[in-house]
């Protein structure tokens, strides 16, 4: 009897190449070590996500080549193994390989690390800085472009992007024209080498506008994007500030956060009571006092030409804009002080004796809400004065955004309201 002789393949090394890598980058991985006990030429097969869902290469004989390129679209943490056979005779099959670990990470992300605003003053011009990092320091990956959405007023016309991956600066040229809210730039459109070398990488942007957002956004050759950051906002021109604000009752006297404010409504005098006149005139006056100040601005102009202020209680929110004063000209820094009268009316009724105590106007004895934030105008738009509604977010519903400017920030102090006899 004459016994057959059994061919085997030995199980191959694990796969070599690289260990981390970003998504979308193309990379070598080679397969090697495997041997067949009759001499016999062997090839290969990759799996490069053997600990998951399995992406198997075709089978290569390693006399042409012994690698194969791979990339993956997720990030995340991959294992690839091999294995080989018999040329000749496919049948015959190795084990799989111990496995090669292979960490796969995001795209490489650009950093915002610095805004600075600035204006126009006079015939100076200023323009926008933002500074950007990215996975290489100091390198503009090739065809890489900036997002600069526009929210305001004017409109921003973008030339420039970069062609090769170097160094170099961004300038944005501010002008009329609308595009749309993305500048990849094109072949045909213009290209501009603000400088060759810069010690950073930055964009410079011209603006002249209520407010911008900037993302900047990196794309290799191999069409790869970075993962984006949060948009910067740029607000230019037009940065409002709140300086200081207040709130008086009728005699003048400050109201503090957790302040409670009582009314006395009988007032004796000579043995004799009096109504005080305010009181009379059925009304209660509140003095909100607020002052801030702008950028100084090009010729566009601007200005906190409106005070957004409400008192909220449990019952509802009453809200109304109240436009006023005007702004200083030829300073550094113009200021707007502002001070208006909040009124709170009684209704109709009978106001002798106690029966104001068994009919007590609906906004007595309540703990308020006060806040106040100003927003800067552009000089020349009109919108209407004043209105009521119930929540803010309503009133903000009731004009157009892009007839605002930026708000300050905003103000908030709690106050209890009481009258006594």
């Amino acid at each position: 009897m004459v016994i057959p002789s059994f061919e085997t393949v030995s199980t191959p090394d694990p796969p070599s190449g690289a260990n981390i890598t970003d998504v979308h980058n193309i990379e070598y991985y080679c397969a090697s070590g495997a041997v067949s006990s009759k001499g016999h030429p062997v090839e290969y097969q990759l799996d490069f996500d053997a600990g998951g869902n399995h992406a198997y290469s075709s089978w290569f004989y390693v006399y042409s080549s012994s690698c194969r390129l791979h990339s993956w679209s997720i990030p995340g943490t991959y294992i690839i193994k091999c294995r080989a056979r018999c040329a000749d005779h496919p049948g015959v099959m190795s084990e799989w390989s111990e496995g090669t670990t292979v960490e796969v990470r995001p795209d490489p992300e650009t950093e915002i690390v610095r805004v600075i605003n600035t204006y126009r003053i006079g015939d100076s011009d200023f323009s926008e800085l933002v500074d950007f990092n990215d996975a290489i320091p100091d390198t503009v990956p090739y065809n890489s472009w900036i997002t600069v959405v526009n929210r305001g007023w004017d409109r921003l016309f973008n030339r420039i992007s970069f062609g090769e991956d170097t160094t170099a600066c961004m300038t944005y040229d501010f002008s009329y024209i609308w595009r749309s809210e993305r500048f990849p730039i094109s072949g045909g459109e213009p290209t501009i080498l603000h400088c060759g070398k810069c010690s950073e990488d930055s964009a410079s942007l011209s603006i002249g506008s209520v407010e911008y957002e900037m993302r900047v956004r990196s794309v290799n050759q191999f069409g790869r994007p970075d993962r984006t950051p949060a948009g910067v906002e740029i607000v230019g021109n037009f940065d409002p500030t709140l300086d200081s604000y207040s709130i008086e009752n009728y005699n003048e006297r400050i109201v503090g956060d957790g302040d409670t404010l009582v009314w006395d409504w009988w007032a004796p005098a000579d043995s004799e009571l009096v109504i005080p006149e305010n009181v009379e005139k059925k009304r209660f006056y509140f003095t909100i006092n607020a002052s801030g100040h702008d950028h100084p601005k090009d010729p566009l102009g601007s200005g906190i030409t409106s005070w957004l202020y409400s008192f909220r209680d449990l019952g509802g929110t009453f809200n109304r804009f109240a436009r006023s004063g005007s702004w200083v000209e030829g300073s550094s820094i113009d200021v707007l002080s502002d001070t208006f009268q909040v009124v709170f009316v009684y209704p109709l009724g009978d106001w002798n004796g106690d029966e104001v105590f068994d009919n007590l106007p609906q906004w007595i004895n309540k703990t308020y809400d006060f806040t106040l934030k100003g927003r800067d105008l552009k000089k020349g738009e009109e919108f209407e004065q004043y209105a009521i509604c119930n929540g803010i977010q309503q009133l903000m519903n009731v004009y157009p955004t892009d007839h605002f400017g930026r708000w300050t920030r905003e103000a908030r102090l709690r106050f209890h309201f009481m009258i006594i006899r």
